[in-house]
């Protein structure tokens, strides 16, 4: 009988700290691939052409970062995605606006780069940010004029989409807007001194980081003073 051969396969996680749980935990498979995606896509300007040169220099300037910091942070950990071939890729990525801007990178670079084999996605189960669906597949095709529009354009784009990934491409068009729940929030509390702390819990679908509110933070007491 014929041995089948076995699909490379390269599993593409939702930032580091994940990639440290599934170590601890024991739950990586031994013949697969793990890597990182330590970018927070809802944040500052992008490019259409992803990880061009174009992108680097606005991912820095979003960031605040020097070129070897964002190689080393977010470049480095990606290199077998870069520079190897895959036959199946295993995405891991939660529901909130951040996990799911990253995820459309991430599904718009398979695109751009013409991938062919199978994509399979395991989404984070609510607020647990350790336990995931079983894989589901899904199909490439329109993630990268997605990722144009949204992300590049800051607009919807007039076609469908997952309804999962609509609702974070809303929240991610309104959520720096004077109106928005975040900033009317941040205006209502604004000399709390835990303010950060209490963002964080009352807003899990956004899925920012203590660098985005204290940003949001600072733009809410810059335009009250004006």
């Amino acid at each position: 009988m014929q041995q089948t051969k076995s699909k490379k396969r390269l599993h593409i996680l939702s930032g580091s700290a994940l990639l440290e749980k599934l170590k601890e935990t024991g739950a990586m498979e031994a013949d697969a691939e793990y890597i990182p995606f330590n970018e927070a896509m809802c944040w500052g300007e992008t490019d259409r052409e992803i990880f061009s040169e174009a992108f680097v220099q606005k991912r820095l300037a979003a960031h605040k970062t020097t070129l070897p910091k964002y190689q080393k942070t977010v470049l480095e950990p990606l290199e077998p995605l870069f520079q190897k071939e895959f036959d199946r890729m295993i995405l891991w990525f939660g529901t909130d606006m951040f996990c799911q801007m990253n995820l459309l990178t991430v599904l718009a670079y398979l695109e751009q780069n013409g991938f062919e084999g199978n994509v399979l996605l395991r989404t984070a189960c609510g607020r647990a940010e350790d336990v995931f669906s079983a894989p589901a597949e899904i199909g490439l095709g329109g993630y990268h004029t997605i990722y144009e529009a949204v992300l590049c354009r800051r607009r919807l784009p007039d076609m469908e989409m997952p309804e999962l990934l609509r609702q974070a491409a809303e929240r991610y068009l309104t959520y720096r807007g004077q109106s928005s729940p975040i900033m009317v929030y941040i205006r209502a509390h604004a000399d709390s001194p835990d303010l950060v702390r209490q963002l964080l819990e009352r807003f899990p679908e956004y899925g920012l980081g203590d660098f985005q509110y204290e940003s949001l933070i600072r733009q809410a007491k810059s335009s009250r003073m004006e």
